[in-house]
């Protein structure tokens, strides 16, 4: 695991992470993909926020500039800005270049992620 997986105030945190089935939410899919998120603060007080869908999910479709927000945000960390520009590019134009160029330019793309 890269180092900033392997920090102890992010393994307790993992440790204390509960992800529960819903069978009531599995039920409401494809229609939709609902989740319900709760934090419980040492208090004792809980913080809930629900959802039904995500950006990018079939109810709410992704606009290019999204998906590129989307693309810098995640891939930030394992490739370079020059060579996520020329990935974009390469995916804006898939219909005028070899598949071939797309595979290679991910072939670059580091599997570890700088934290």
């Amino acid at each position: 695991l890269p180092e900033c997986i392997r920090r102890p105030a992010v393994q307790s945190l993992l440790r204390r992470v509960v992800v529960k089935p819903d069978k009531a939410f599995s039920n409401r899919f494809p229609g939709e993909m609902p989740c319900r998120v709760t934090i419980r603060l040492q208090d004792g007080q809980e913080l809930t926020k629900e959802a039904h869908d995500y950006q990018g999910f079939h109810s709410r479709p992704f606009n290019w500039e999204a998906a590129l927000e989307k693309f810098e945000y995640l891939s930030g960390r394992y490739a370079s800005v020059s060579l996520r520009r020329d990935i974009a590019a390469a995916v804006a134009h898939l219909e005028d270049i070899e598949i071939g160029e797309l595979t290679a330019l991910l072939a670059k793309v580091s599997t570890q992620p700088e934290c």
